[in-house]
């Protein structure tokens, strides 16, 4: 953490000075990495109650959403296409209610949001933890759980960029996506443990959502540990744009939105399947209980250590190059399947997809922050999360068709030509993303990649930044 002293503050600002100046412009990638972790590393401590909230809230939504699929079809008893509208009911009210929010996050601030976010989910977990009714599971999933990770995410992104300087956000967005993915091998490790080794069905469902609501609980508690900062981190020359319906109207918003559309698309159609269709099929031909949670800390692994291998790129590449190399990982990825099913096959599509998502997942989150423009950071945020959530009804549609017509439960021999009608679907997003890229990426990007030299930090920097 940052020293109080006075004149530890003014070396930390002098070493800081020292990585931007303009021999920072002749350092490689790797340096300039570096150089940014440091920076971060004496950031204010709300910073990191801000990466704890996102690795707790981060559990919870893979939680929620590995086991949307199989606990509606095997403790409710609906069919594989009504649990894929299930899950994907939830995706598309978490996006609208992340859309509508959007604006009342930033009047909000991060800590009154990240509360609200973590009672949601908290409330949405309890629900499910006290009764095995339909009609109650459903709201707690549709309502509750949604507003919470609607309202999460955005906050989570909102509180790291109040908190970290601009030159070091690169390196915060993707130590942001390390702790999400580090929460997805707790949420691995703890669903195959507990999946594997408990018999009763009803028991191991209740341990799985009970480990949900301890982590939202805990995010609740930390959350009040945040205040929000009266002035932003450092001083930005972008000029403030008060939010109004003209907002939609900017070439920049429909530019953006046309962009966000093509990724949820690109998503649905094959990062999603991970998630509402890859359990299902290893349990059909697998025949009973399945690894699924052991590939699923294998995903987070591969993300968690490509979040931070594949930073460098960003010094290199644009987000807009980068984004479009993880959505042709993501869409060949599927086309690993289609040779059979055993555990080299799973591993390597597992890797492939998960190397695609977190290169571009990150970029993404960095695109968004940049062309936001002050006071619009909510809605575009939001918007820079429709892709997780309104990808769920597309996936869950196709995933529940896909199943019953290729892999259901009492036939298994034709489950490869599932993987190879999601491969060959997707595969188009990423090449219309190249050919379509003069129109759908904005102007001022094509220039991120110029050295900014930063001014010498004034005093409202020296105290929020430097602790």
């Amino acid at each position: 953490m940052a020293s109080s002293d006075p004149k530890e503050r003014q070396k930390l600002i002098g070493k800081i000075n020292e990585f931007t100046s303009l021999k920072a412009k002749k350092q490689s990638p790797w340096m300039e990495f570096t150089n940014t972790l440091f920076i971060i590393g004496q950031s204010h401590f709300e910073l990191f109650s801000v990466y704890i909230i996102n690795i707790l809230l981060s559990l919870d939504y893979y939680i929620l959403t590995t086991m949307i699929p199989l606990y509606f079809t095997q403790e409710q008893g609906t069919s594989d296409t009504a649990a894929g509208v299930i899950f994907g009911l939830v995706g598309i009210v978490i996006g609208i209610f992340a859309i509508i929010l959007g604006p009342i996050i930033n009047r909000f601030g991060c800590r009154k949001s990240l509360i609200c976010a973590s009672a949601f989910t908290l409330i949405g977990f309890l629900m499910v933890l006290s009764t095995r009714n339909l009609i109650v599971n459903l709201i707690a999933n549709i309502l509750f759980l949604s507003v919470g990770c609607a309202m999460s995410w955005s906050s989570v992104e909102l509180g790291a960029k109040l908190f970290t300087v601009e030159k070091a956000r690169n390196t915060s967005n993707s130590l942001l996506m390390m702790g999400n993915f580090f929460s997805g091998i707790i949420a691995g490790v703890s669903i195959d443990w507990i999946w594997i080794t408990d018999t009763d069905l009803d028991h191991a469902y209740f341990l799985i959502y009970f480990t949900a609501a301890v982590a939202a609980g805990l995010s609740l508690v930390v959350s009040f540990t945040i205040t929000d900062p009266t002035e932003n981190i450092e001083e930005e020359e972008t000029e403030e744009v008060q939010f109004s319906f003209e907002l939609f109207k900017s070439k920049k918003f429909i530019r953006f939105s046309a962009l966000i559309l093509l990724i949820t698309v690109l998503r649905s159609g094959c990062f999603g399947h991970l998630d509402a269709t890859f359990p299902k099929y290893l349990v059909r031909q697998s025949g009973g209980k399945a690894h699924f949670g052991a590939y699923l800390a294998l995903h987070s692994i591969t993300m968690l250590v490509g979040a931070l291998g594949f930073t460098p790129l960003a010094f290199v590449l644009s987000s807009y190059a980068l984004i479009v190399i993880g959505g042709f990982l993501g869409a060949i990825a599927p086309l690993i399947l289609v040779f059979g099913m055993n555990s080299m096959f799973c591993m390597i599509f597992v890797i492939i997809i998960s190397c695609g998502e977190c290169i571009w997942i990150p970029r993404l989150l960095d695109y968004t922050v940049k062309i936001a423009p002050k006071g619009t950071e909510g809605i575009y945020l939001a918007l820079c999360n429709c892709p997780f959530y309104f990808a769920m009804i597309l996936t869950g549609v196709f995933s529940g068709s896909l199943l019953e017509a290729y892999c259901p439960e009492d036939d298994n021999s034709n489950c490869y030509k599932m993987w190879f009608v999601i491969g060959l679907s997707t595969i188009c997003i990423p090449i219309i993303l190249v050919i379509f890229r003069p129109w759908l990426e904005e102007p001022e990007m094509k220039s991120e990649l110029e050295y900014v030299v930063i001014k010498e930090p004034e005093l409202k920097y020296d105290r929020v930044s430097m602790g």
